[in-house]
């Protein structure tokens, strides 16, 4: 994780909102609620995604796997290789894009 400094200095240097800085930040960190990491602290929930039924809502489902997402981003014109690579954190996917 020592790389990522990087990463982050240019993400606060954005001259974006910075709602999407603390979007993009929990977004690198795993820190926004799927159906997974809500069910590791209720186990009464279900960890699956709720739309298209894999079994484990992830952040990386939620954000690049899930159908709707998957097919958001293909409008928005990103790169397949970014699409269909897997990966193992939400922060190498950050990472990787444009």
């Amino acid at each position: 994780m020592g790389l990522y400094w990087l990463f982050w200095k240019i993400i606060w240097k954005l001259k974006t909102l910075p709602k999407v800085q603390v979007f993009i930040w929990r977004l690198g960190h795993e820190n926004i609620p799927t159906n997974n990491m809500i069910a590791s602290i209720r186990p009464t929930t279900n960890p699956s995604c709720q739309c298209y039924g894999a079994e484990n809502e992830t952040l990386l489902h939620a954000i690049k796997d899930c159908p709707s997402a998957r097919a958001i981003l293909y409008c928005s014109g990103l790169d397949d290789r970014l699409i269909n690579r897997d990966f193992e954190n939400c922060i190498d996917w950050l990472e990787e894009l444009p």
